[in-house]
Order: structure tokens, then sequence, then C-alpha cells
């Protein structure tokens, strides 16, 4: 949901996913009278309280003047001809812009300031290979259409190492491929951009040029730390991920999966090994857990599996 915080022009967007970030809609510390801002300003912070993040979004080329925000069950802003309507779902925020009537350019670009830590990276569109199935181990891949042209951000920790166990595999939040829809219903995917200090969101000209108005695009924020795709393997395999900056001494108490079995009922082992970057082949062994088994299931869910040995 989205609350006001009281005596001010700010926003709290509260409670989201599986991170569960502050999320802060307007003009931070803005006071009653001052103008209301159209920005968005994401902060994270693992349990430890010593690992924080940050990601602030500002339209700089956005001037509002006498404009007023109003909230009822979604918070909206009207700033000539663009309205501005955030809105929460279960795993994120929705951040919805409607245009009365073609804007002067396609491109709209936001500055974008965060963490140094932080990784922005590029999903692309799968191969043939993966899509279709040939690939070394057998299985396929699939990437949602909203995702492929996406972001995945992740963070490392300020030491160098993941940050602390909130973040299951240091995914902070998903910046998903924008759409854009007139009123006819008419579709269309737009490109996203993520330098290192501006966010880019290019509408098709042709679309616009023929589109019927107002017309909706629809950039989404996921707060969820898995994965966005999937990888499915042929049964009987051993498949080896390496981690770097893990802890430098200590037990692991269980390893975390995200994964589900396409029928029936699979079996999953996992383990910790040495690994050496001369030969890039597992070595000793150190923890293990076995016996896990794993269901069908339509969607992936997290599987926490007890060390054994």
């Amino acid at each position: 949901m989205i609350s006001n915080t009281p005596g001010t022009r700010e926003y709290i967007a509260s409670d989201l996913g599986t991170v569960k970030p502050a999320v802060l809609i307007g003009g931070k510390d803005s006071v009653v009278g001052d103008k209301f801002v159209p920005n968005v300003n994401m902060s994270f912070e693992c349990f430890s309280k010593e690992e924080k993040y940050f990601i602030n979004l500002n339209r700089k080329d956005i001037v509002v003047t006498t404009e007023s925000e109003n909230l009822s069950e979604e918070l909206s802003l009207t700033v000539g001809t663009e309205t501005h309507v955030w809105k929460t779902w279960d795993d994120g925020i929705k951040w919805d812009i409607s245009f009365a009537s073609k804007p002067t350019s396609n491109v709209l670009s936001w500055e974008l300031l965060h963490s140094s830590e932080l990784i922005f990276a590029y999903q692309g569109e799968l191969t043939e290979d993966e899509k279709n199935g040939d690939l070394p181990l057998g299985g396929y891949c699939h990437r949602p259409d909203n995702v492929v042209g996406s972001y995945a951000v992740y963070a490392r920790g300020k030491s160098g190492n993941y940050p602390d166990v909130k973040y299951f595999t240091g995914k902070l939040c998903h910046i998903y491929r924008p759409q854009v829809t007139d009123d006819a219903g008419k579709s269309e995917w737009c490109d996203l951009s993520i330098t290192k200090d501006t966010l880019k969101i290019t509408i098709p000209q042709t679309f616009l040029d023929v589109a019927k108005y107002p017309v909706r695009l629809d950039p989404d924020f996921g707060y969820t730390d898995e994965g966005a795709s999937e990888r499915t393997y042929a049964a009987n395999y051993t498949i080896f991920s390496q981690a770097d900056g893990l802890a430098p001494s200590g037990d692991a108490t269980d390893i975390k999966v995200y994964a589900r079995a396409d029928s029936g009922t699979v079996n999953l082992d996992a383990g910790l090994y040495d690994y050496s970057q001369t030969t890039g082949i597992p070595g000793t062994r150190r923890q293990y857990t076995s016996g896990n088994t794993v269901n069908a299931d339509t969607t992936m869910s997290l599987r926490t599996f007890d060390i054994t040995d």
C-alpha cells in the first residue's frame, strides 16, 4: 500500500515483495505547501543494519508548479499532458505514465543516483539454442517477455563480500522492460537503457505517431530476490556455480535454492566445495545437504536445505 507521511508531501510504499525496501515517492522532507516532485527513492537495509543501499530516480525535465497530487487507492499527479500514477502489487510497485496527447519526444530520461556497490545486470534476448533446448546439459531456458531487455539489480557488500542473509542471492530488485499501450488496446515493448547515471526509456516513434490517445507507459519495479528467468536440466546432472566473497571462516547451517519440478518429484542435493581459480575445477567438499525432494509446481519457490554433513 501507499500511505502519506503526516505533515509532508511525501508518500511511502511499504511491505513490497521479499526484499521489502523503503520506497519514498515525492520530495524528501518536503512540507505541506511545497510542490510534490514525482521522484522515486528506494532504500535497502540488510538484517545486520551494516549494509545499506539506495536507488534514486529523478525526472529533471518535469517542472511542477501549482499541481497537487491525489491519493485514493493509488497516488497520482498530473503535470501538463502527463499523468503519473503509482500503485503497489504483491512483489513491487507500478509507475504508470499516461500521455493525453503525443509527447514532444519519444525518449524519457531519469537521473539515476545509486550506491556504488550496485550492479545493473542487463537481461538480453535468449539464444535460439537456449530457447529450443539445444544445450550441452539438456533442458532449455525461459525468459518472460517483460524480462527480455530488463535489468536485474544486484549488490555487493561494502567490504567486497555479498550482503548479509536478507538478500539471499544478492539481488535487490528488478527493473522490468516497459510496455506502452494506447486507448484502443494496442501495445508495444519499449527500449530500456541504464548507464552509470541515467535511466532512459525509448518509446517506438512509429507507435506514438499512429496511437489512439491517451497512451499509457508502465515501468515496473519488482522487489524479490529470486531470478526472473528459468533454466531446466535433465535428470542426473551436476551443476557447479562459483561464489565469491564468502565469509572467511565458520560453518553454514543451510543452503537455499530457488527451484521447482516440471512434474512429479525430483531429488536435489547441494554442497559447498573448494574452488581453484587456476584449474576451474571444484576440489574438497566442505559441507553437504542430501535427500532433498522438490515437488512439481508452476512457480519457483525458495527451498531451504539443512546441512547434514
